[in-house]
């Protein structure tokens, strides 16, 4: 069951602004057309792997038990093998538009993705909009009046954006979207995405809550429909739920982006008030897991567990403090999104075509793996050195 917390009416610069928080947290989402067609992909695959699991004669539980052992270690390579020519990239253009450099991963990924461009001789050039809906559109404006080869644009919802990519291509500029959501869906005329795979996010998370919960989960799922991925995330969770757990209960709650430092503390303890057996809170985010795991705290509850996406270096230590709540964060590669960037980058300018998907490496983090975790190592180790960067060299084909 959905409910939503607050006006569905926000302003654009609301809607923009979830986007940036939740980039903040690791990344960002899509657009609706995307939404509605990753939902429905999710889905399909939540069914199809129910359905799959018991033509074989294993349960939903057996199934949830074994995604989660396998989204417990560190993450494969299952990149793209086709290579590329990078030489017509040398000595091109590429003009970068962030959201909000201020926030650290987004700076991260700014600063990674100039560095490997510049490297093989590319003029790079970064627009920071500062968190500002008008700045982000007159930096893409900018851009265009610069006629660079490429403009690439991280985490800003591309359904806003839509008449200015057109405008790019009439200019003959490619343009590359960063963090929209679901892999492989494109839904404003771009030349590439280049995404996390939120689908795929809202699978693990509910399979975690099943297999932790041994099939008979009690939970509150806490989506936020002005963050662009956070409906395809959202009904990836609910559909995993009803296709592998039949005996568990997940309702879910939206709360708009600028409530949450205001709403989620409230909602976290009257959820605990009203319902006893709640065993399991799933704030889709980091960011919005912070206020939650704070009301719980405040409240001396000790019971309800909290799983969550991004495993950011400020929220992650919580999976190693026993007087935490924290019990599961999904994180993504941050990294390896850059290397990817770049590739696509690289393939525009080539004339070849785009990857669908290049299945960033995920990994689970839980009570249990966490001591294998090094917290103060370097964020990339967390991840097993999964050789993308090997990877990714060995495709880029002239390059320096």
């Amino acid at each position: 069951m959905r409910q939503s917390l607050s006006s569905r009416g926000a302003l654009v610069a609301a809607t923009l602004t979830g986007a940036l928080l939740l980039a903040a947290c690791g990344s960002s989402g899509g657009g609706s057309s995307s939404t509605s067609a990753s939902a429905s992909a999710s889905a399909s695959s939540s069914t199809s792997m129910s359905e799959s699991a018991s033509s074989s004669g294993s349960s939903g539980l057996d199934t949830a038990m074994a995604a989660v052992m396998a989204a417990e270690q560190a993450p494969t390579w299952q990149g793209p093998d086709a290579t590329v020519d990078v030489a017509p990239s040398k000595g091109k253009s590429v003009y970068y538009i962030s959201f909000a450099d201020a926030i650290p991963v987004l700076k991260f990924w700014s600063t990674t993705v100039g560095q490997l461009l510049e490297k093989q001789g590319m003029k790079y050039t970064l627009f920071d909009s500062k968190g500002q809906v008008a700045e982000a559109k007159r930096g893409f404006e900018q851009a265009i009046a610069a006629k660079p080869d490429v403009i690439i644009t991280q985490a800003l919802p591309v359904d806003l954006f839509k008449d200015l990519i057109a405008k790019a291509k009439a200019e003959n500029i490619k343009v590359i979207t960063g963090n929209t959501g679901t892999p492989g869906v494109v839904t404003a005329g771009q030349t590439a995405e280049v995404t996390f795979d939120y689908p795929k996010v809202g699978q693990i998370l509910a399979n975690w809550f099943i297999a932790d919960s041994a099939g008979k989960g009690n939970g509150l799922l806490i989506s936020s429909n002005d963050v662009p991925a956070s409906p395809a995330q959202a009904n990836a969770s609910e559909a995993t739920v009803a296709a592998n757990c039949p005996d568990c209960k997940l309702d879910v709650k939206d709360v708009q982006i600028a409530s949450w430092q205001t709403e989620l503390p409230t909602l976290t303890r009257s959820s605990v008030n009203a319902n006893p057996d709640l065993g399991y809170i799933l704030p889709m985010y980091d960011g919005q897991g912070l206020p939650v795991l704070g009301a719980l705290r405040q409240a001396q509850n000790t019971t309800v567990k909290v799983g969550a996406f991004n495993a950011t270096p400020s929220i992650l230590p919580q999976l190693a403090d026993k007087t935490s709540n924290l019990a599961a964060d999904l994180g993504g590669a941050n990294e390896w999104w850059s290397y990817a960037c770049a590739d696509a980058v690289f393939r525009a300018l080539a004339g070849t075509a785009p990857v669908e998907n290049y299945n960033i490496g995920l990994r689970l983090f839980t009570r249990e793996n966490i001591k294998d975790i090094d917290l103060k190592a370097d964020e990339a180790s967390w991840y097993g050195q999964a050789t993308y960067q090997e990877k990714f060299k060995a495709l880029w084909q002239n390059a320096s």
